[in-house]
């Protein structure tokens, strides 16, 4: 059987300039990738300098994500130790957002992540990793629902840095319990990839 179509033929079906934008011509000028069960933005690039510029742009891109935990913690914010400190700053919201903005400080997680596993598919807290830094609030406890800014991003680092706080994501088979087959309730809610740059906002699912 053939495969089914990945975002990558859908943009090159979109924009066939796509096509030759990235060195690789599979990735179609993508800019950042998702996991498979991520849902939200997702960048592509029409030109190589596009997509070199876009590239360069995503460590210092703004990013917030939405996330529903397993269950609502018993305790907000975490306690403090060397990788999670107190953050009173709220989280930037996106224009016209249906939301509540947070109104409880959030905290800063900052535990290196390591790929492990065969071929790399996983990682874990490590002090040998690499450096990743992502800021967390609670946005809505009845339904566990958190926001998240990544600083940089590394692989798996929302799911990673939730399951070190204790809240393993819904659906999230890989650092919770749930069903290997399972939709992980991670949404890339808006990008910028520069100040004078559009914010992308990709409305959640319901």
């Amino acid at each position: 059987p053939e495969d089914p179509p990945t975002l990558a033929d859908v943009a090159r079906s979109i924009d066939p300039n796509c096509g030759t934008a990235s060195p690789d011509a599979r990735e179609a000028g993508a800019l950042h990738r998702l996991d498979r069960t991520t849902s939200g933005v997702v960048a592509f690039a029409r030109t190589p300098e596009a997509w070199a510029w876009g590239r360069n742009a995503l460590a210092g891109a703004w990013k917030l994500y939405l996330a529903r935990a397993e269950e609502v913690p018993s305790t907000w914010p975490p306690e403090a130790d060397a990788h999670v400190e107190p953050d009173p700053t709220p989280p930037r919201w996106p224009a016209g957002a249906t939301l509540p903005q947070p109104s409880t400080p959030g905290v800063r997680v900052s535990w290196p992540l390591l790929a492990s596993g065969p071929r790399g598919h996983r990682m874990r807290v490590d002090a040998r990793g690499q450096p990743a830094a992502s800021r967390v609030w609670i946005v809505d406890p009845s339904r566990a629902l958190f926001a998240i800014e990544l600083e940089g991003g590394r692989r798996h680092q929302i799911r990673v840095h939730m399951a070190a706080l204790g809240l393993p994501l819904r659906g999230d088979g890989l650092y919770g319990d749930a069903p290997p087959d399972a939709s992980v309730q991670l949404h890339a809610w808006a990008y910028q990839l520069g100040p004078q740059e559009p914010v992308i906002v990709a409305t959640p699912p319901g």
